[in-house]
C-alpha cells in the first residue's frame, strides 16, 4: 500500500511540474494511473479493515481509475465506457457509475473550470463555451438597469411620442406603467409611429400598448434572458417580481447582458504580431 501511495503522489507531482513548466505531458494517461494507484490502495485498506479475503483490490483500482478520470477531465460517461471496454465486466458498471458521478459532482463544486479549459486559460486562450457557462451563473439582478425610463398609460399617443423623442437617449421600447408605477404593458417606437400614422393621436397608451409582456425575474440567469430575447424577437425584457408580475424592478437589454458578462470575463490582452514586408 505504501508503494501504491508513493507512486500515485509521484505521478501527480510529475504531471503538475510538467504542465506548470510548459513541458510536454498528458492528462489522459496520468489520470488513469493516479486513479489506479489510489483505488488499489483503498482496496487493500478495505480488505485489511474488513478482514475479508474476498475483497478484490483490482476492482477498486478500476473504479478509482474511472473516478479520478471523471473528476479531472469532467467526462464521467467516457470513463465508464473506457473501463468497461478494458474489463468487459458488467458487474463493475454500477459501482463505477456511482463513483464517477460522485467524483464529477464534487470536482465541479470545488472547481467549476475543467482541467483542459484551465490549461487553455493559462495560455491566454478563451473558448466561447466558457461565456455560456458564465451566462448560466450570472443572475438577471446583477446585470439589469434599475433606473427604468417608462411612460404612463394615461398619456396620449402624441404626448408619449414627443416625450420619448425629448429624452437624451432613445430606446426601441418603453414599459407602460400606471400612475402608481405598476407595469401595464409595453410599447415600441414603431407602435407609436403606426398609431400616429392612422390618426390615433389622442388615444391613451393603455389602448395601444402590448399587454402580453415577455418578462424575466431577478433570479433568472442571463442565459434564460438571452433565450427569451431571441425566441420572441424583442430587444429588452422588463424585470418583474416573482410574487407580483406587475411590480417593475428593472429592465434588461443585450447591452446590459454584455456589460454583465464583461465584468465576469476580463478580456485577454491580445498583442498582434505584425509581419513587416521587406522594403524594395
Amino acid at each position: 500500500m505504501k508503494l501504491l501511495i508513493i507512486l500515485g503522489i509521484c505521478k501527480l507531482a510529475g504531471t503538475v511540474v510538467s504542465y506548470s513548466s510548459g513541458s510536454a505531458g498528458g492528462i489522459f494517461g496520468p489520470s488513469l494511473y493516479i486513479g489506479g494507484m489510489i483505488g488499489r490502495a483503498v482496496g487493500l485498506l478495505t480488505r485489511f479493515v474488513l478482514s475479508n479475503a474476498m475483497t478484490e483490490p483490482g476492482a477498486f483500482a478500476l473504479v478509482g481509475m474511472g473516478a479520478v478520470f471523471a473528476g479531472i477531465v469532467r467526462a464521467p460517461v467516457t470513463s465508464i465506457i473506457i473501463i468497461f471496454e478494458m474489463t468487459h465486466n458488467y458487474s463493475i458498471i454500477l459501482p463505477l457509475m456511482v463513483a464517477n458521478i460522485t467524483s464529477y459532482v464534487v470536482a465541479t463544486k470545488l472547481h467549476p473550470t475543467p482541467i483542459y479549459d484551465a490549461l487553455l486559460l493559462q495560455d491566454g486562450i478563451h473558448l466561447p463555451h466558457a461565456e455560456r457557462h458564465t451566462l448560466k451563473q450570472i443572475p438577471v439582478s446583477a446585470a439589469m438597469t434599475t433606473e427604468v425610463v417608462a411612460v404612463r398609460d394615461d398619456m396620449s399617443v402624441s404626448k408619449a411620442f414627443h416625450y420619448v423623442q425629448s429624452l437624451p437617449e432613445n430606446h426601441r421600447a418603453y414599459p407602460v406603467v400606471s400612475p402608481d408605477g405598476r407595469l401595464e404593458g409595453l410599447i415600441t417606437m414603431n407602435d407609436l409611429k403606426r398609431a400616429l400614422a392612422v390618426g390615433m393621436n389622442d388615444e391613451m397608451l393603455a389602448q395601444v400598448a402590448t399587454r402580453n409582456v415577455i418578462h424575466v425575474h431577478p433570479d433568472h440567469t442571463l442565459a434564460t434572458a438571452i433565450i427569451k430575447l431571441g425566441r420572441h424577437g424583442v430587444s429588452q425584457l422588463p424585470v418583474v417580481s416573482r410574487k407580483d408580475a406587475t411590480k417593475l424592478l428593472g429592465i434588461l437589454t443585450m447591452r446590459d447582458i454584455a456589460e454583465g458578462l464583461s465584468k465576469e470575463l476580463p478580456v485577454a490582452e491580445i498583442k498582434p504580431h505584425l509581419q513587416k514586408s521587406p522594403s524594395a
